[in-house]
């Protein structure tokens, strides 16, 4: 019973430094633009929705999730929110009740060495940016985008049109990328079947402090202040999502600029009705 316990042990723990080794190397060639990693598995989905919970729960407070029935769509889907704060990717993950895959700035996801094949173990695929804008590769990670939409009728992708983060909030058409309808145009031609494609807006408002936060929710907001201050727009104390209704992308206007007005216009919308929300709840 010893030796078989042993070789038990011998065995798992082979096991788990192979897919260490799988996921490092994987985190590595997805520092190429447009390299598409491997589905992430059950376990990596498990454990990104159970960190962006607690992370949630420490970092920002409750949440509160309007629409949610809005997210029920059976095809293909570009998630897409307003995005202002390090805490979007997080928040984001808790309001929805599916898993999907994610675009990621390349020079977040290298910033530390274990990184990359966290970043590929949970379902990341990166994308070259530089002050919101796609650098050499965009093209590639556009390409890749699309490949992963049109793999499979019930493809979930989280997407942000602005690129980067926009601090104040305040939804500037001149700040939305035109990368994502790209992608879904593209994605539509991989299509052959006509199924569905579309993007959901989202809308993320954090609660400012109001001066009554418990020591411990002040302390979480001295350090975005401060060690983090390039991933935050301040203080933080609970958020309101809204999700709204999905818009095809055969209702979209053909014209890449024109459609992202659109697609921002209603996350502009559903920002309104979360501020809104909030004020009604106070």
């Amino acid at each position: 019973m010893t030796l078989f316990l042993a070789l038990c042990g011998i065995a798992v723990v082979c096991y788990i430094a192979s897919r260490v080794r799988f996921w490092t190397i994987e985190g590595r060639k997805m520092q190429t633009a447009g390299y598409l990693p491997p589905p992430p598995s059950w376990w990596g989905r498990t454990f990104y929705l159970l960190f962006c919970r607690a992370m949630t729960r420490f970092a920002c407070g409750p949440v509160t999730v309007i629409g949610k029935e809005n997210a029920q769509f059976s095809g293909r889907l570009a998630i897409a929110p307003n995005h202002q704060h390090g805490l979007d990717f997080l928040v984001i993950r808790v309001a929805m009740a599916f898993a999907y895959r994610q675009i990621g700035a390349l020079k977040e996801v290298v910033r530390f060495p274990f990184l990359p094949a966290l970043a590929a173990w949970i379902g990341t695929f990166t994308v070259p940016v530089q002050e919101g804008k796609a650098k050499q590769g965009g093209q590639a990670a556009i390409d890749a985008c699309a490949r992963y939409l049109a793999q499979s009728r019930f493809s979930k992708l989280l997407i942000f049109l602005q690129g980067k983060l926009v601090f104040d909030n305040v939804l500037r058409p001149k700040e939305f990328r035109t990368g994502a309808v790209r992608a879904l145009q593209a994605a539509a031609m991989m299509i052959d079947n006509g199924e569905p494609l579309a993007f959901l807006p989202v809308a993320i408002y954090y609660h400012p402090a109001t001066g009554k936060e418990s020591l411990g929710r002040r302390a979480v907001n001295w350090l975005w202040r401060t060690a983090l201050s390039g991933y935050a727009s301040g203080p933080v104390c609970g958020a309101t999502i809204v999700i709204g209704k999905p818009i095809l992308l055969s209702d979209l206007p053909l014209d890449i600029r024109e459609a992202t007005e659109v697609v921002r216009v209603h996350i502009q919308e559903l920002l309104d009705q979360a501020i809104a929300a909030y004020e009604a709840s106070k």
